[in-house]
């Protein structure tokens, strides 16, 4: 059985003293409750914020979009010009990587392009197609300046899959509260964040479940203007020769994860921004051995004291 752990939000989110705004961007589905009922004009601008906010994620920061910024520097090995959100957002992920110790490592994308690849038709990459990709890999590999980004390997790519709902629901969160609207429930994927209370006069309650229902609960969480983010090997797998490997490759050992009874499955962070949370249950998943993970977590916890984690392994299904 897979473990499935899910973000339900525990109230009647339809309820008159609410506002509910949900559709679809970049294939997920988002949901914004603003607690408290609207007018026509706060509707119209609710909805305005919201368009704008996923518009500027998808022209600076989308890789499946190959009019973004991000996709204009995968493309070439030219010097770029360097806006001042993705140098501020590249500042954060300089941080993230000293944080995580190189585990969450956003130069990925071609480690991870020639594994999809090549066990899409049921094979391995050979060592030398490895070795050759390896020189493209590496934080270290990219370099900025206020108004420029460059890349020393014609290969090296970034890729913000791991961070970049997180991201996003920061942004929506806090575009939001400067437009005036202080209590918020702000989802992406199943990544949130929450400000203000519920108008029960109450945090805003998050229920993590392992099936997707009340009765498989894990837990039940309160957030006080915080965020929370999931992250898990179970999306995407492969089988080849007796082993399984998920989609989370390792910049180390440049292979992806493979599936061990003891490695971590799937990790939820709760973090003051959604994406630090992000960031964090991406990395906790690189461990080996969930044992390890959960050291880290403990250290991590310890240094961010409004973090924390909830990590599960394949034998605790």
């Amino acid at each position: 059985m897979r473990l499935l752990l899910l973000l339900l939000l525990l109230t009647a989110c339809n309820a008159p003293s609410t506002s509910t705004f949900s559709d679809t961007r970049m294939c997920i589905g988002y949901k914004v409750i603003i607690g408290e009922a609207l007018t026509a004009s706060q509707t119209e601008r609710v909805q305005a914020i919201i368009d704008e906010t996923f518009d500027n994620i998808d022209n600076t920061f989308n890789e499946w979009n190959p009019a973004s910024e991000v996709s204009r520097f995968n493309a070439t090995h030219s010097d770029q010009p360097l806006s001042p959100q993705l140098k501020s957002f590249l500042d954060t992920i300089d941080k993230i990587v000293t944080l995580t110790k190189g585990r969450f490592d956003p130069t990925a994308e071609p480690l991870v392009k020639l594994w999809k690849d090549k066990l899409s038709q049921n094979e391995l990459p050979t060592e030398d197609e490895l070795e050759k990709i390896k020189e493209a890999i590496g934080w270290q590999r990219i370099h900025y300046s206020e108004e420029t980004l460059s890349k020393e390997h014609p290969k090296t790519a970034l890729t913000f899959g791991g961070i970049a709902k997180g991201l996003l629901v920061d942004n929506l969160t806090e575009n939001l509260q400067k437009a005036g609207f202080k209590n918020l429930y702000v989802e992406w994927g199943g990544e949130i964040r929450t400000l203000g209370q519920h108008p029960q006069k109450r945090p805003w309650r998050i229920l993590i479940t392992r099936l997707g229902t009340p009765e498989s609960a894990v837990d039940t969480l309160e957030l006080n203007n915080q965020a929370v983010a999931t992250s898990g090997s179970y999306y995407q797998s492969w089988s080849i020769n007796d082993i399984t490997y998920t989609h989370i490759i390792d910049t180390e050992t440049l292979h992806p994860l493979p599936v061990t009874p003891t490695r971590p499955r799937s990790v939820t962070v709760v973090a003051d921004s959604c994406t630090l949370a992000d960031a964090l249950a991406t990395s906790a998943m690189m461990f080996e051995d969930i044992t390890q993970a959960r050291a880290w977590a403990q250290e991590i916890e310890e240094t961010f004291p409004n973090t924390q984690f909830w990590l599960f392994a394949k034998d605790l299904l």
